[in-house]
């Protein structure tokens, strides 16, 4: 099987990019809590809120976040198995420079590390049900299959992040990942995707 049909789809938000950190930068450290909802904002008192929205509205706030530790070595891991390691990443409605902000991010964490194809193969698109891959490593619980409820993914969730599970939001998925520091977790539930694939 070549790289082209294990293709991992890979969300930047919270999962190669530290989204939290840059998101709360302007709230008192002693009010930061642990993440409970998918929406950060939504964690926070009301009077909190647009604070929190006007740092992730901010033009340039995407390409300046910090890249999540171990992105490096996940990403290089992922090449070395025999994968094809892809963006996909949805765009945030509310900040006009998004998306030229995500571009520019890529531009500069990741082409110096892996060339310029990561850009060029970019998915910014929030339906990624319309994208072919074996797996998608997203930080929200619960990601969309197609439209009005319908199933077109050909690939399956795998959810990044939350480390605490009492405070993962109910509708989930049983595939996790807590960061990428554990590559040959990292592998194995890839493993176990294709298997899983090949029984049906």
């Amino acid at each position: 099987m070549n790289s082209e049909s294990r293709t991992v789809l890979i969300d930047m938000d919270g999962v190669m990019a530290d989204f939290d950190t840059a998101a709360l930068a302007n709230v008192p450290q002693e009010q930061i809590v642990e993440r409970s909802e998918f929406y950060v904002a939504k964690d926070y008192p009301i009077k909190l809120q647009p604070t929190i929205e006007a740092a992730y509205n901010t033009p340039g706030f995407f390409e300046n976040l910090t890249p999540m530790p171990g992105l490096f070595e996940a990403w290089q891991s992922l090449i070395d198995n025999g994968y094809r390691p892809q963006v996909a990443s949805s765009p945030l409605s509310s900040n006009p420079t998004a998306i030229e902000g995500k571009i520019k991010w890529l531009d500069r964490v990741m082409v110096p590390e892996f060339g310029a194809r990561v850009v060029d193969d970019a998915i910014i698109d929030k339906n990624k049900w319309k994208y072919s891959g074996i797996a998608l490593i997203d930080d929200r619980p619960s990601v969309p299959r197609g439209p009005e409820g319908k199933d077109f993914a050909e690939w399956q969730h795998i959810l990044f992040g939350w480390e605490h599970k009492a405070t993962i939001p109910l509708a989930t998925t049983a595939l996790r990942l807590l960061n990428w520091h554990d590559t040959k977790h990292l592998i194995e539930l890839l493993h176990l995707v294709e298997r899983t694939s090949q029984q049906q």
